[in-house]
């Protein structure tokens, strides 16, 4: 017998075992959020009449299905709490989102990424010249990206402010929650082939860019891993388009060049050799940079840094 279809016929029961699985816990889901009426669709996507109690969603055979379901019911349940009144549209998704979330993960269910496209990660190639790199173009959704946008933080000056100095959206916190999740963790570590478990995380953000930002550097020693994921919607400026380099002295003895936009997801492992840097741009450049740290006095360290660089920002001119 052919070894694929073994395969496949040993895999049968684990499914159907699932399947009925994540049945069990739709409806259990259902009936947490007093849920009176599931009319059962068959397209990936949910709608809710709150007040009476009543969803249409998938049936939630598999775990995409079940946090569409989970979704719907936490609108209702929600409604009938009062706690979808007098929020920004924004705002309730956020809590729609994280009451789904929490739901699935009760019954020791994982939540599938919403916001980033974990399986075009995994197609990637990992490429070595430069240095070793990944590039990851549409990894964002251009929904999300808008969404982003929509309500990207207030930032004033260039510079990069440690994630928990700024008010992010509600989506962005999605994406970073997404991006803090282990599925992400273990594509990165299986691509460059590193142990990344325990290893500090830190988070930064990128709303604006001055004409001398860009210089050709490396990163420092203590970041292992560095992950750029671009918000910009649209980029059309010949500056600011990060090149990956061959020396640290020649922005034109480039590899390859990244333009910042599109949720492009640009990730590659700190070396002596990663040199990296763009022409001049002044202005709008947004972007959401995640580190994995040696240990975390680097991340404290380089938050502090951070932080200070910031306020300087603020009150001195440039």
């Amino acid at each position: 017998m052919d070894d694929r279809l073994q395969g496949q016929q040993a895999l049968t029961p684990a499914r159907e075992a699932a399947t009925e699985r994540f049945l069990e816990i739709a409806d259990a889901i259902k009936a947490e959020a007093g849920v009176r009426v599931h009319d059962v669709r068959d397209t990936p996507s949910g709608l809710t009449w709150a007040g009476m109690r009543l969803i249409s969603a998938p049936e939630g055979r598999t775990r995409h299905e079940l946090y569409i379901l989970a979704r719907e019911c936490a609108r209702v349940i929600l409604h009938s709490e009062g706690k979808d009144r007098n929020i920004s549209k924004d705002a309730l998704e956020y809590e729609v989102a994280k009451w789904a979330h929490e739901a699935l993960l009760r019954h020791g269910v994982n939540c599938p990424a919403e916001h980033l496209h974990i399986d075009k990660l995994h197609s990637a190639k990992l490429e070595t010249d430069p240095f070793e790199h990944i590039i990851v173009p549409g990894f964002l959704g251009t929904e999300s990206i808008r969404r982003i946008n929509a309500t990207f933080p207030i930032i004033f000056e260039a510079g990069s402010y440690p994630i928990e100095s700024v008010e992010v959206g509600a989506t962005l916190e999605e994406v970073i929650n997404e991006l803090d999740s282990p599925e992400f963790e273990r594509a990165v570590a299986e691509k460059f082939g590193i142990d990344l478990t325990g290893r500090p995380k830190m988070y930064s953000l990128r709303g604006l860019v001055r004409a001398k930002d860009g210089q050709i550097h490396t990163d420092s020693k203590d970041k292992i891993i560095t992950a750029l994921l671009y918000l910009n919607e649209k980029w059309e400026h010949e500056g600011g388009r990060l090149r990956l380099l061959r020396d640290g002295t020649d922005l034109e003895n480039f590899a390859t060049e990244v333009p910042p936009d599109n949720g492009t997801l640009l990730v590659f492992k700190r070396a002596d050799n990663s040199w990296h840097g763009h022409h001049p741009f002044e202005g709008q450049r947004r972007a959401l940079q995640m580190n994995w740290m040696t240990g975390n006095a680097s991340k404290g360290l380089h938050a502090i840094r951070h932080k200070l660089s910031a306020e300087v920002k603020r009150l001195i001119p440039t």
